[in-house]
C-alpha cells in the first residue's frame, strides 16, 4: 500500500483541511491522514458563532463543507492511525495502521487533545460521573446537576449545552477570568440555570457506583467546600492539553508541554515539516487561527518542494496504483457515498450474509429502511430476516460465509460515526480483513475461552467507533469472541441496567465494565486480563 504524495497532511481538523485545500489548489497531490472523523474538535463543537463569513454554524457543517472543499481541489482523505515518521532525508516516511507512505513534505496539524485535570478519584470515577465530551454524555445527566471545570471556549460552549439536559449547572474557573471570548462569557453569565465560581478547582470526587460527593477549593483563599448528591451527578473536564504524540518526540522540536515550535510561516526544526493549528505554540486557539496557520503551512510548504519536483528520484518507491485511500462521508444517505460504497464493496471477495433479526420493537422499522437501502449497491451482501423474541434487542448479524469466526452484531441503525464500523465489518467479512500487526494476530488466536462484548454507543461520539472496531475485528477472527455495538439510544433501560453515565461503554463477560476508547491494544489487554 505504499504509494507517493507531494504533501502528506497529519491531522483533518480545521488546520489540515484548511492546509489540504491551499496544497491541492496549489497542484500538490495531496493526502490527509486522519485517525477518527474528519474535522477533528469542529465534529463536538455545537455552534460556531465567530468564524468569520458565516452565521452561526453547526460544527460538523462547517467541517463537511471544507472537507468537500478540499476534495473538490483534488486532496484525498484516509482514515488511519499515524505510527512513526521518518523525515531526515528528502523523502519523507509516514508509517500508518494503513500502510506506509512517502512525501516531500509534511504538516503536522493533529490537535491538542485533551489532557485530565488529575484530581482525586478522577481516574476512579470515568465513565462514572467523570466525562471528557457533553455531545457523548450530555442526555446521561437529564434533571441532574453537572459541574464543568474550565474556562476554554469550548468548556462554555458546552456549559450552554449542558443546560438542554442538567437541572443546574456549576462553572469552576481556576483562575480569575474566562478564556473563551466576552460574548460567550456573557452568554453563560446570563443563564439561569448556570452558576459561576471564579479561582475555584475540583480537588476530589467520589461515592460508590457513581460520583455523589466532589470537593472543590477556592485557589485564592484556599477554603475548601464540600456538594454531596445521593443521586449523582456529572464532573465535565475541559482543561489543559496534550498535544504531543509519541511518535513526534525526538524528531522535532517541542515544548516541555508538547507543543511544536514553528517559525511564522510554520515551519519546524526540521526541513520540509511543518505545523498547523493547536498542537502549535501559539497565543490563541480558535477556529480562525487554526485555518490561517493551515493555509500558511501549506503556501511556504510547496514553495519549499517546488524545485523538488524537479530534481527527486523517485524510483525507490513503489507505487501501487489500486492502494487509492478509501473516502468516508457524514452524509452517509447521499449519492456521492453510494458510489464511494460501491467501489469498496468492489473489494468484497466472498459473500456476507447479514441476518437481520426483527421484532415488535419501533427501531426495527428504521432498521430495515437502512439495510435495503445498503444492499442494492452489491451482489455480495444479501440479507436473511428472522423474528426474535420481543424480549430481544433488534440486530444487524454480520456473517463470514467462508470462515467460521465470532458473532459480531450491532443492535439499531449504525448510523452517524457507527456508519464507518458499520461498513469496516462488513469488509472484513468479505475479505481477508484489515492487516493487523503479526503479535497481534498472535494475541488474537491464543484467545481459547468464550468472550463476551457489549459496546454501549451514542452515535455522535466521536471516540466510539474506534472501541467498536476492535473488538468487531477480534471477533472476526476468532470465534470464541462475541463483539455485539448497542446503539443507546433506542435502547435507554440499558443505561439503568450497567449503571452508566458515559461513552463508549465496555461489558465484558456481563460483570466487567470499562470506559473510553480502545484500540485493539488496549482490548486485548481488556480480554487477557480476565
Amino acid at each position: 500500500m505504499d504509494k507517493f504524495y507531494d504533501i502528506i497532511i497529519i491531522g483533518g481538523g480545521a488546520a489540515g483541511l484548511s492546509a489540504a485545500i491551499y496544497s491541492s489548489r496549489g497542484k500538490n497531490k495531496t493526502l490527509v491522514l486522519e485517525k477518527e472523523k474528519t474535522g477533528g474538535q469542529l465534529n463536538i463543537a455545537h455552534t460556531i458563532a465567530n468564524y468569520p463569513g458565516f452565521e452561526p454554524i453547526d460544527g460538523k457543517e462547517l467541517a463537511l463543507k471544507m472537507r468537500n472543499q478540499a476534495e473538490g481541489f483534488g486532496t484525498e482523505i484516509l482514515t488511519a492511525d499515524v505510527t512513526d515518521i521518518e523525515i531526515n532525508d528528502t523523502i519523507k516516511k509516514v508509517k500508518t495502521s494503513r500502510g506506509d507512505f512517502y512525501s516531500l513534505g509534511i504538516i503536522i496539524a493533529t490537535g491538542a487533545g485533551a489532557k485530565k485535570v488529575t484530581f482525586k478519584g478522577e481516574k476512579e470515577y470515568t465513565g462514572k460521573g467523570v466525562a471528557y465530551c457533553a455531545t457523548c454524555d450530555g442526555e446521561f445527566f437529564k434533571d441532574k446537576t453537572v459541574f464543568v471545570i474550565g474556562s476554554s471556549a469550548e468548556a462554555a460552549e458546552d456549559a450552554l449545552f449542558l443546560t438542554k439536559f442538567a437541572d443546574k449547572v456549576y462553572v469552576m474557573v481556576k483562575g480569575d477570568e474566562f478564556l473563551c471570548d466576552k460574548a460567550e462569557e456573557e452568554k453563560l453569565k446570563s443563564n439561569d440555570k448556570i452558576t459561576i465560581f471564579m479561582n475555584n478547582t475540583i480537588t476530589e470526587v467520589s461515592g460508590e457506583e457513581r460520583v455523589t460527593s466532589v470537593k472543590f477549593k477556592n485557589t485564592a483563599t484556599n477554603e475548601e467546600k464540600i456538594f454531596e448528591d445521593t443521586k449523582g451527578f456529572g464532573v465535565f473536564v475541559y482543561q489543559n492539553s496534550a498535544p504531543a504524540k509519541e511518535w513526534l518526540k525526538n524528531k522535532v522540536e517541542l515544548t516541555p508541554q508538547g507543543f511544536l515550535v514553528t517559525d511564522s510561516n510554520m515551519k519546524t526544526n526540521a526541513e520540509g515539516v511543518y505545523g498547523a493549528g493547536d498542537i502549535c505554540v501559539k497565543g490563541l486557539r480558535q477556529v480562525a487561527t487554526a485555518v490561517s496557520d493551515g493555509a500558511t503551512a501549506a503556501t511556504f510548504l510547496s514553495k519549499y518542494i517546488t524545485p523538488l519536483k524537479k530534481t527527486v528520484d523517485l524510483s525507490s518507491i513503489e507505487n501501487n496504483s489500486n492502494s487509492a485511500p478509501q473516502k468516508e462521508s457524514s452524509d452517509f444517505i447521499s449519492p456521492e457515498l453510494k458510489e464511494q460504497l460501491k467501489y469498496i464493496f468492489a473489494k468484497l471477495k466472498n459473500n456476507v450474509l447479514i441476518r437481520f433479526n426483527k421484532n415488535n420493537h419501533s427501531i426495527s422499522s428504521e432498521m430495515k429502511g437502512f439495510i435495503y437501502e445498503i444492499t442494492p449497491l452489491t451482489s455480495k451482501i444479501s440479507v436473511e430476516e428472522s423474528t426474535c423474541s420481543d424480549l430481544d434487542y433488534p440486530s444487524f448479524e454480520i456473517v463470514n460465509t467462508v470462515k467460521e469466526s465470532g458473532v459480531i452484531k450491532f443492535h439499531g441503525v449504525p448510523g452517524g460515526h457507527e456508519f464507518n464500523s458499520f461498513v469496516i465489518a462488513l469488509y472484513n467479512a468479505g475479505t481477508d480483513g484489515q492487516p493487523l500487526d503479526e503479535n497481534i494476530l498472535n494475541s488474537i488466536n491464543l484467545i481459547s475461552r468464550p468472550v463476551s462484548i457489549k459496546i454501549l454507543v451514542s452515535l455522535s461520539c466521536t471516540m466510539c467507533p474506534e472501541t467498536v472496531m476492535s473488538a468487531q475485528r477480534i471477533a472476526s477472527l476468532n470465534k470464541n469472541v462475541s463483539a455485539e455495538m448497542f446503539d443507546i439510544s433506542p435502547f435507554p433501560e440499558l443505561k439503568d441496567k450497567y449503571g452508566i453515565m458515559s461513552v463508549p461503554c465496555i461489558i465484558v463477560n456481563e460483570n466487567n465494565k470499562y470506559f473510553g476508547k480502545k484500540d485493539i491494544s488496549q482490548m486485548l489487554e481488556i480480554i487477557n486480563s480476565l
